[in-house]
């Protein structure tokens, strides 16, 4: 996989120079903004005319390459035209929005390729046939729309407190044409609670999130939302296991249980887990606690 993104290093660098040319000193800031539409607006007459495709092959390959080095190959298999030029575009998106709001501090293709959408894509073999899932404090999208392309099948809630960025998440489905995709505007603490509307209390297969934050506090978030039987997936990096110790707690009360860690490598060598954590009874009705409550005083 590294070879073959030195590969697309290789073959943007003739462009940089046209771009030099006919944009100036803002070339990269162009570039970044918009992915795609600098790329072909600003030297398709320049350069040869099967560039564009060329780079959504590589593209296409790229990722398929390095979802066959991690948990998910063996599942998804190589990815399909359509879903290649939904990563592309999911990208140009991404970094065009960025520039107007903070999404992410991540923003060079090959970084994003492998830190954002591999890295989400690793829970795709987890999920059962036609399973619901809601990804909680969504943020850009991760990783919830990476394991929509790659599961189709899969209905997905993205849930965020900020309502810029459920705005961007909206725009993205649409340009996406992705079906079964909610995008809910709200506090984690509101919309899983008894009386809620629309009831999502207790009512997914999986909830999963790469929010930064203890297990302990995450699970205070994430647990209530799934059905007995169904799992919270936490996304995890370094090391462990004084984390999974110190939540033990939190989720004997939450009715939940450590099923199972999955330990991973993204083809950078970053260390990531996956913590399976199985809903085996009821979540009290009295968590997740009011707003701040979880964070300031976990359990």
């Amino acid at each position: 996989m590294k070879e073959r993104l030195l590969k697309i290093k290789d073959a943007l660098n003739p462009v940089t120079e046209v771009l030099g040319k006919t944009l100036g000193g803002n070339y990269r800031d162009t570039l970044r903004g918009d992915f795609g539409g600098a790329l072909r607006e600003a030297f398709a007459e320049t350069l040869r005319e099967d560039f564009t495709e060329t780079l959504r092959e590589d593209f296409s390959e790229t990722l398929s390459e390095g979802l066959s080095e991690t948990l998910i190959g063996d599942v998804c298999g190589t990815l399909s035209e359509t879903q290649a030029r939904q990563f592309e575009k999911y990208y140009e998106l991404l970094v065009q929005k960025n520039e107007v709001m903070n999404l992410t501090a991540i923003t060079e293709f090959d970084e994003v390729l492998i830190k954002h959408f591999l890295d989400s894509c690793e829970a795709a073999p987890l999920l059962h046939e036609n399973a619901s899932l809601i990804d909680v404090g969504t943020g850009a999208g991760f990783p919830g729309i990476p394991l929509k392309i790659v599961r189709p099948d899969v209905k997905v809630c993205l849930l965020d407190a900020l309502a810029k960025r459920i705005d961007f998440l909206k725009e993205v489905v649409e340009a996406l044409s992705l079906e079964g995709v909610d995008c809910l505007h709200g506090r984690a603490e509101d919309f899983a609670g008894n009386g809620s509307s629309p009831k999502l209390r207790e009512s997914f297969d999986y909830a999963v999130s790469r929010a930064v934050a203890q297990l302990s506090v995450l699970a205070e978030y994430c647990l209530p939302f799934v059905k007995v039987g169904g799992f919270f997936i936490a996304y995890k990096s370094g090391d462990i296991e004084e984390e999974l110790a110190g939540a033990a707690h939190a989720l004997e009360v939450l009715g939940g249980k450590v099923s199972e860690v999955k330990r991973f490598s993204l083809p950078n060598g970053d260390e990531r887990s996956l913590v399976l954590i199985q809903k085996i009874s009821e979540t009290p009705a009295a968590y997740p606690r009011r707003a701040g409550k979880p964070t300031k005083k976990p359990l």
